[in-house]
């Protein structure tokens, strides 16, 4: 896959508006075309670029290279992908899907075109990508700042075309988990679902990012940890001691599903989002109790086992309300969740990543661990058990030496004392030599 930039507006002309480039872009197809008068007087007007032959020297050597934007622009391919640009201003990333053609097209300007795939425009992010200029239209971006920025876009629209495709599926079945092994990013990518869904962005990619878009939807977003002792009492509805007063008292309250359920359900017009960081490790079938009916049932009322105040044991879990689960397939430590409650969610497999990984010493690492895992016991999964590419993500090599000593080792040995990878002395000496 090669990457390649381009303008497109007819003559050059500055005044050719971003807005109206992206509508010949969403034609689907982008092109070129050439000085038709002197074309005209050499003969080739009319002609595709393919049978100029030595007469595309003869109009270069008045405009201004040609020769090689041509021949630069002959040699794009299926697969290949191409920024549209308009000067600095980013307009388009697209795929080529068809050859060369040269036909004349209503309503587009251009003969020399490409059929493409459109997959992101400048709409689709909130920053605005400046692609810095470069010596020749069509030249391929191999290096420097312009391949850099190209791939950047590139990365973010795949993120979030992969993105859309989760959320399609929360969106068909309600609920989702989320699972795999540790250290795959499965909370962030919980958040920039959430993220996704309500504020309709590609997915935001740093910390900081995603946990300031968070605080101005908090209000829709709601994030929780499961944990062995959590109770239907802690999730859905409860019985609470009241000592405000003299006198204790006990009252029935909502308690977080039931509440964004009732949240959700006033607001119809809105997305809700409820977060479930590992959400194997309560007794699922006891925390949710009849609400297992209402997961599948949407906007059909249950009957709680507590009624409020006003006598009313009702709870209906809205269609706009989503529930996203995380759970770590490496903890076998934790009860598996029951044929009941799994039908009822869509699971999503969320695997090591070593395109995430930012250090060369950090890859080298990962691509070490990974072959320790060849040694794995039949009785477990590799890909249940694998460590995530958070492991060997760090700001220098400083740190990577830290997260080989104080996590990376430690788990690896653990996984060797507990029979998941087979201990042999061989193996002992791969993982103290990392």
């Amino acid at each position: 896959m090669k990457y390649y930039h381009m303008q497109m507006h007819p003559d050059n002309l500055n005044g050719y508006k971003k807005e109206e480039i992206l509508n010949l872009v969403m034609m689907g197809y982008i092109g070129i075309d050439i000085d038709s008068e002197y074309a005209s007087k050499l003969g080739i007007n009319d002609k595709p670029f393919t049978d100029w032959g030595e007469t595309l020297q003869v109009y270069d050597k008045t405009h201004n290279s040609w020769d090689k934007q041509i021949t630069s622009f002959l040699s794009l391919k299926k697969n290949d992908i191409v920024v549209v640009r308009h000067g600095e201003k980013f307009i388009a990333l697209v795929k080529i899907v068809g050859d060369y053609q040269f036909n004349e097209i209503e309503n587009i300007w251009f003969r020399h075109m490409y059929q493409i795939k459109i997959l992101s425009t400048y709409n689709d992010f909130k920053e605005e990508y400046k692609i810095p200029k470069a010596q020749g239209t069509f030249e391929v971006s191999k290096t420097g700042e312009t391949f850099k920025v190209i791939n950047k876009i590139y990365k973010k629209t795949i993120k979030g075309k992969d993105m859309q495709e989760k959320i399609n599926l929360l969106k068909d079945r309600n609920q989702i988990i989320l699972q795999g092994p540790p250290g795959t990013g499965k909370t962030m990518v919980a958040k920039q679902m959430a993220i996704s869904i309500i504020d309709s962005t590609l997915p935001l990619e740093t910390n900081n990012e995603i946990k300031n878009s968070l605080k101005t939807i908090k209000k829709r977003v709601k994030l929780i940890q499961f944990h062995p002792s959590y109770s239907y009492e802690d999730f859905v509805r409860g019985i609470v001691a009241d000592s405000s007063s003299k006198t204790i008292t006990y009252k029935t309250e909502n308690k977080v599903l039931a509440e964004m359920a009732k949240k959700a359900l006033k607001d119809k017009n809105n997305d809700y989002i409820l977060i479930i960081d590992e959400i194997n490790r309560a007794n699922l079938s006891s925390v949710l109790g009849e609400l297992i009916y209402a997961l599948e049932y949407r906007d059909e009322a249950v009957e709680s086992m507590y009624a409020l105040e006003d006598g009313s044991r009702e709870i209906t879990l809205p269609s706009n309300l989503y529930i996203i689960g995380t759970m770590n397939t490496a903890d076998r430590s934790i009860g598996h969740i029951d044929y009941a409650i799994r039908r009822r969610f869509a699971f999503e497999t969320i695997l090591p990543n070593k395109d995430a990984i930012n250090l060369k010493e950090g890859v080298k690492l990962f691509e070490a661990v990974e072959e320790i895992f060849i040694d794995t016991s039949p009785e477990f999964d590799k890909y249940d058990i694998l460590l995530g590419h958070s492991y060997f993500i760090a700001k220098d090599t400083e740190e990577l030496k830290n997260k080989v000593e104080y996590q990376i080792k430690p788990l690896l040995k653990e996984y060797v004392k507990d029979g998941v990878l087979i201990d042999t002395a061989e193996l002992r000496a791969k993982i103290n030599t990392l």
